[in-house]
């Protein structure tokens, strides 16, 4: 691995003074210091999707009861199929890390293509998932992709 100048220099300085804890959001220094003495900052935003979504953005817990059966939906969140998905040998040159954020930005395409369309009026919008369909609290979830879009690097959109 090799690291550009400055990064080198911080890293050597933060590890030379004894420093207990190194805060970063540069991948490679991260990857350059130990594990035990660094906090990478996309892990930790990533951490936080997890444990806010999809489950903060519901309107209730309550599944919604459909008027009849079908074959229902595959057991397994989109998210645990995207991230099965990264694990493909043709993914195997990606970080860890990059194959997590890629995993959220696959699980969340379609609300990122539909994100405009939450706040419509008389509209209620379900997540269907683990065979049980739930309402979303269209806030909650808008709040939530806003902040999603700075954790995975998601670009303005016309």
């Amino acid at each position: 691995m090799t690291l550009k100048t400055p990064d080198a220099l911080i890293g050597a300085t933060s590890l030379l003074n004894g420093h207990t804890l190194f805060i970063t959001n540069d991948a490679q220094l991260a990857d350059a210091l130990p594990d035990s003495n660094c906090i990478y900052l996309k892990d930790v935003a990533l951490d936080w999707l997890s444990k806010r979504f999809p489950g903060e953005c519901f309107s209730s817990h309550s599944p919604v009861n459909p008027l009849r059966r079908g074959p229902g939906l595959p057991n397994g969140t989109s998210l645990e199929r995207e991230k099965a998905r990264q694990l493909q040998p043709c993914f195997a040159s990606k970080s860890d890390h990059q194959r997590e954020a890629d995993s959220w930005n696959g699980y969340l395409s379609l609300f990122r293509v539909f994100s405009k369309t939450l706040g419509l009026p008389q509209t209620s919008w379900l997540l269907c998932e683990d065979g049980v369909a739930r309402t979303l609290d269209t806030d909650a979830t808008i709040e939530f992709l806003d902040q999603a879009k700075n954790v995975l690097g998601w670009k303005e959109e016309q």
